[in-house]
């Protein structure tokens, strides 16, 4: 995980078409979320992420985007602090057009 972080964060300090303050508002939201991705942590999502994908498996009448939804609302509510950051970041990109 940290390697994509940091690999995102190059992405973003090379972009020439972000502006200071957009390239400072998404760094700040990695670094949020860095900080909250102790090793613990991603043990705990990849345990969690499992048990979703177990329980997405067994539901198969379920379309593929009721059980992403299904899994996004126990992530959120399992990490809230790093899905909202997710989020920001989500939001800032999509207002950028990437």
């Amino acid at each position: 995980m940290r390697a994509s972080i940091e690999k995102l964060s190059a992405q973003i300090q090379n972009q020439p078409h972000l502006e200071a303050g957009e390239k400072q508002e998404l760094l700040a939201l990695l670094s949020e979320i860095e900080a909250e991705a102790s090793e613990a942590a991603a043990e705990e999502i990849t345990s969690a992420m499992d048990m979703v994908h177990k329980t997405a498996e067994s539901v198969e009448a379920q379309s593929i985007t009721e059980q992403l939804e299904e899994s996004l609302l126990k992530l959120e509510a399992t990490y809230p602090k790093t899905s909202a950051a997710l989020g920001r970041i989500a939001h800032v990109l999509s207002r950028m057009g990437i």
